[in-house]
């Protein structure tokens, strides 16, 4: 049985978030370049996204712009490119794995706070019921509780989430997915079943 191929999207995803940890890893080991250049400089720029101010996203489109939609794809497609900028400007390197390997989740990544930390609780039913057009600040607020706590965030994941099933999609498939990662407990005849990883 052959695989599928992945689509032109997937294809982007997979690229960016190669590159994008290429860098950050550039920068964390002192390396004095990387594949887009100065690493504390490119950070620097895509940090400053976090503010959604139109200056600061210009700043970041010199990465960005290789992985963005073509002019013409369609309207639903490059409404999908958001999400590259949402993540490059709240990343920190993800662990290392192949590229085709399952990552948890957001609600996986969160999992071990459940039960400890009553605010990212509150915090992660908020992002599951907000609005897309509040993610970007919701996540930055999840982001900052797992940074704080040393717990990893796979960013390749979070963007293939969000980017090819789309947070409005019918069903819900992401906020779903990430709700059975963080919210799992094992069945009482499986003592050792796992969540699904992805959505």
């Amino acid at each position: 049985m052959s695989q599928q191929k992945p689509s032109e999207l997937e294809l982007r995803v997979q690229s960016f978030s190669s590159e994008l940890n290429q860098v950050l890893s550039a920068r964390d080991n002192n390396r004095p370049t990387s594949v887009w250049g100065d690493p504390r400089a490119v950070v620097a720029h895509l940090r400053q996204g976090v503010s959604g101010q139109e200056a600061a996203r210009t700043k970041m489109l010199p990465y960005l712009a290789p992985f963005l939609s073509p002019d013409d794809a369609p309207a639903w497609v490059k409404a999908r490119d958001e999400w590259f900028f949402v993540v490059a400007s709240h990343s920190k390197p993800s662990p290392t794995g192949s590229a085709t390997e399952k990552r948890p989740n957001l609600g996986q990544a969160a999992r071990p706070l459940r039960g400890v930390s009553a605010s990212c609780e509150a915090r992660f039913a908020n992002l599951l019921a907000c609005d897309e057009s509040e993610v970007a600040r919701r996540l930055r607020e999840i982001v900052a509780i797992l940074s704080a706590k040393e717990l990893p965030v796979h960013w390749g994941q979070l963007l293939r989430d969000l980017t090819l099933s789309g947070w409005n999609a019918p069903g819900r498939p992401v906020q779903n997915s990430w709700a059975r990662g963080f919210y799992f407990r094992p069945m009482p005849d499986q003592p050792n079943s796992e969540a699904p990883e992805s959505a």
